[in-house]
């Protein structure tokens, strides 16, 4: 192979006798389970095993995102509608909302091994992995931290 990328290569064919070369390139293509809406699936759903379907289809770089797995799909929400029969695009997919303006929730700063815990109210909502505004009910200051899977918001030291 003298040449590759994701999804085609070219590969040199040659002769020694008599001498030649030629460059033949060619598109890699591969069958996958994918994943499929089994009904219309509109914007905003968390989306559960029985709104999903698996098929085995023909993967090639014109095919585009696509989720292989229906773990990668259930729990999260839909940012488009998906017709019946449609492929899930990633892309589409964002974590649900655990938590909700006006929630009390526990901030947590960690210095090393030290950890230091603190009350607040959510002043937006949030999914895991998002920025959100924290109201401190001790000190009454406004921080910024990162949603956790457990609900936590995680404060990092010179970010807040």
């Amino acid at each position: 192979m003298t040449d590759r990328s994701a999804w085609t290569a070219t590969v040199a064919v040659s002769c020694a006798t008599p001498r030649w070369t030629i460059y033949v390139p060619f598109t890699f293509t591969l069958w996958r389970p994918v994943v499929l809406a089994a009904d219309f699936l509109r914007a905003g759903v968390v989306i559960k095993h029985q709104d999903l379907t698996v098929r085995r289809e023909l993967i090639s770089a014109e095919t585009g995102p696509v989720c292989f797995s229906e773990e990668a799909v259930v729990g999260k929400v839909l940012n488009a509608n998906v017709n019946i029969g449609a492929k899930i695009d990633p892309q589409n997919l964002v974590a649900p909302e655990i938590i909700h303006q006006g929630q009390q929730v526990t901030l947590e700063a960690r210095f090393g091994n030290v950890r230091i815990r603190a009350e607040g109210i959510a002043l937006n909502d949030g999914r895991v992995g998002s920025a959100l505004l924290v109201r401190n009910t001790e000190s009454d200051k406004v921080v910024t931290g990162i949603v956790q899977p457990d609900g936590k918001i995680l404060l990092t030291p010179g970010k807040s």
